[in-house]
């Protein structure tokens, strides 16, 4: 026999052996079928989308996709339809039917909370589950630890602060602050800058070189002149813009002097800094401060006021003063400066105090007012001028006083309960506001409808009903802030505050107001920064003050 015989003869025996032991062509569960190709062979219940016919029906169920196994060998029912899926009632065959979950919750499925359905396969639908805490936002929640879903305390309706996540994945929002609910929440964030009707400027003071004020949080900040410390913040250097007064909070009202100044707080202490030489700042000492010290018996004080080198304040009704005398201004009878508080007078009832250059002036509750002091021009108001008064004398002429501001040189000021408004002394400038420059001794109506009144060195602004602010008297370096840059004998607008003015403060050469939206705006003199706009630059209309943290 031929070798190429044998050859033949060997290779059909080895296709024999591997037919006959399994080792052939790949099949599926039977003989000759190539599971995969497609094709339902001999050997396969299917192959691929070839199923033989057969359906989820034509295997017991009422419906759904079958599909095939990878081997072949079988068939996919997990896409069939139980046959009484849809009537509501989970069978054996079934995770769920409708409403019926079989009592299973998202916690059987290892999630914290969430809610179970059941989908069209009665299957169990766990997408709507979710745990709380794995730092995964999921499903119905908010948010997830750190992940909050790009939301913010903004897109939450708030107008800052930090958004955070409870621990039931719902929004925190106690770090967020609002604008315009008179709260001011500067520990989230909202400062004066940012939200000024909350944390902006509640009242100003002006003095002869520098601006004080006071925020709606009661927080008390100076800027400006500060060669005697009158700023407060622990230096003698100068400041364009506010800086924060040391050592006191809660201030409620502060004034700010010719070269000192003094505040109380909601605990009704006073407290004055900056210059000491005659005995201003009432500590006992004539040594200069550039942090606040406490006034000797100043508990229990209402109102104070600071003049160009004498304090005085009301305590139970009367009237205390202190610092220098040389002209009666303590209202005690005498002309020795004192370093501790003196009583004025035997006023009692008295409101509220108002301290000029070298004079005081006093309001009882009662509308009766009282003024004493430097009087070269009339100011006192008594129908007399060149004396100096040593003790209080009523102004007989005026009755429902509501206020009295008196200048910083030699004129003052009042305005009535019913809205209308008297200048007497010195009106070399026009400062009273009559029209003319002739000094009066006594008080002279200058207009109706206003609510407040403030007298500088030789000009005078005030607020009307409307809140529109007006200035007259010298306009030298623009402190009338009506542009013009002349000197006027009647009352001036400023520009850009013909509304919604909230209060305004006079100081030597300069003037300034609060708007009722808590930005606060200055203009005049500004060789100290007292405009407090950053700048040395004298302004002839209005400037906003800086105010940040």
């Amino acid at each position: 026999m031929s070798i190429g015989r044998l050859y033949s003869m060997f290779v059909w025996f080895i296709f024999l052996v591997a037919v006959l032991t399994g080792c052939g062509p790949k099949g599926g569960g039977g003989e000759g079928g190539i599971c995969g190709n497609g094709v339902k062979e001999v050997g396969e219940v299917c192959d691929g989308d070839d199923l033989g016919g057969e359906t989820c029906e034509s295997q017991g169920f009422g419906g759904g996709m079958l599909y095939c196994l990878d081997n072949c060998e079988g068939f996919s029912t997990g896409h069939c339809i139980s046959a009484q899926c849809g009537n509501g009632e989970k069978n054996l065959d079934e995770e769920c039917d409708g409403d019926d979950l079989g009592g299973a919750t998202c916690a059987d499925y290892g999630f914290t909370d969430g809610s179970l359905f059941c989908d069209p396969y009665c299957k169990i639908d766990y997408s709507e589950c979710y745990a709380c805490g794995n730092d995964i936002k999921e499903g119905p929640e908010d948010c997830d630890g750190p992940q909050l879903g790009g939301m913010s305390c903004e897109n939450v309706g708030y107008t800052g602060g930090v958004l955070s996540c409870n621990a039931d994945c719902t929004y925190d929002e106690s770090g967020c602050f609002l604008c315009g609910d008179d709260i001011c929440e500067t520990e989230k964030g909202e400062n004066g800058t940012l939200c000024p009707e909350d944390c902006g400027w509640l009242k100003l003071s002006a003095g002869s070189y520098h601006t004080c004020g006071v925020t709606k949080e009661g927080v008390p900040y100076c800027w400006g002149d500060n060669s005697s410390g009158q700023l407060g913040s622990g230096t003698d250097t100068n400041s364009a813009t506010p800086v924060k007064v040391a050592v006191l909070d809660e201030v409620v009202d502060i004034a700010a002097g010719g070269y000192h100044t003094c505040a109380y707080t909601s605990a009704g202490q006073a407290w004055c800094w900056g210059a000491n030489y005659t005995g201003a700042l009432g500590d006992g000492t004539q040594t200069l401060s550039n942090v606040p010290v406490q006034v000797v018996s100043g508990a229990g004080v209402t109102s104070i006021s600071t003049g160009q080198e004498h304090t005085c304040a009301v305590k139970s009704g009367q009237v205390w003063c202190w610092g220098y005398n040389a002209f009666g201004q303590l209202g005690n009878d005498d002309t020795v400066d004192s370093w501790t508080m003196v009583r004025a007078g035997d006023l009692s009832g008295i409101e509220s105090v108002s301290c000029g250059g070298n004079h005081t002036c006093a309001v009882s509750g009662s509308g009766s007012a009282w003024c004493w002091g430097r009087n070269v021009s009339g100011q006192v108001g008594d129908g007399t001028d060149g004396n100096a008064r040593h003790q209080p004398v009523q102004l007989s002429g005026l009755t429902n006083v509501a206020a009295v501001s008196a200048g910083r040189f030699d004129h003052t000021c009042a305005v009535m309960s019913w809205f209308a408004i008297f200048c007497w002394g010195s009106n070399e400038f026009g400062q009273l506001g009559t029209g003319d420059q002739e000094s009066k001794n006594e008080p002279t109506q200058v207009g109706t409808d206003y609510e407040m009144i403030q007298a500088g060195r030789d000009h005078t602004c005030a607020l009307d009903t409307a809140g529109a602010a007006w200035c007259w008297g010298s306009n030298d370096n623009g402190r009338l802030g009506d542009g013009s840059g002349s000197n006027q004998a009647y009352p001036s607008a400023v520009a850009g505050l013909q509304a919604a003015v909230s209060s305004i403060a006079v100081g030597g050469q300069h003037s300034c107001a609060v708007r009722t939206d808590g930005t606060a705006w200055c203009w005049g003199l500004n060789d100290k920064g007292q405009l407090g706009d950053g700048s040395n630059n004298d302004s002839e209309l209005t400037v906003e003050v800086v105010l940040g943290q």
